[in-house]
């Protein structure tokens, strides 16, 4: 189906593999996030459980890091292609939304680990 007024860079594309490859991507991430949330302090003190471990935020971040690349790959590269092409739109927005979160999380665990490392009872 040929779309008279697609999108700048949008033309050819088979929208059908671009869905199939989104849902495959959610799944994933969905899945993946089922540990990540599991890790999570902030869930654990909400459910009254403790499961962390030496090294828990160290996995949640792996996991983490796997969302943001893996799930977040359609994203950072429309972003790049919307910068090249100098037209702006969803892509940019979305991508500066999830590399926000994801830097969030990198100079959270950095600053907790310098914290530990300044003060052996944190």
């Amino acid at each position: 189906m040929q779309h008279g007024n697609a999108p700048t860079g949008m033309q050819g594309h088979d929208h059908h593999k671009m869905i199939a490859d989104f849902r495959l991507r959610f799944f994933i991430c969905l899945g993946i996030s089922v540990p990540i949330m599991i890790l999570s302090p902030m869930l654990q003190m909400l459910v009254g459980i403790n499961w962390q471990f030496a090294g828990s935020q160290y996995v949640a971040f792996a996991l983490s890091s796997v969302v943001f690349f893996y799930g977040g790959f359609p994203f950072l590269k429309g972003f790049w292609n919307e910068i090249k092409t100098r037209a702006p739109g969803m892509m940019i927005l979305i991508a500066v939304a999830i590399s926000t979160a994801y830097l969030s999380k990198v100079i959270n665990l950095v600053d907790d680990a310098q914290k530990s490392k300044s003060n052996p009872f944190c």
